[in-house]
Order: structure tokens, then sequence, then C-alpha cells
């Protein structure tokens, strides 16, 4: 059996401007901080859809999110 090809997102040129962009609009504080630097992340490597089980990042439009264990 084949594994999937796994990529590991790092931050880079432009992430953080990406991640204060998000937020800014959402107005995060606390500890939703740690969750829009995942979600900003993703889409600033293109990713639209994050498997999560967590409904918190409901909270970023831009990042689409499906819960796996309802599959």
């Amino acid at each position: 059996m084949e594994s999937p090809n796994l990529v590991l997102l790092s931050e880079g040129q432009g992430f953080s401007s990406s991640w204060f962009e998000i937020v800014s609009k959402a107005r995060i504080k606390g500890g939703a901080v740690h969750d829009a630097r995942i979600a900003a992340l993703c889409l600033h490597h293109g990713v639209s859809k994050l498997l999560t089980a967590d409904r918190d990042f409901s909270r970023f439009a831009q990042l689409r999110t499906e819960n796996p264990l309802l599959k």
C-alpha cells in the first residue's frame, strides 16, 4: 500500500501579513490566534479545505472545513 505524498507547510515570505489580515478581519484574540495561524498557513499555501473536527475554524470564511469523523 502506497502512502500519499505528504508536504509539510511552513511559514515563508509574506506569511505574517496573511496571518495579520486574518486576525484583523475576524477580530481574533486569545487562544483563537493559534487557529488563525493554522488557517493563514493553509490559505498562504493555497489550501482551500481543512479536514478538522474543530468547529472553531468555521470563523474563517475563506477556508472550507470538513469533519472527517462524520463521513
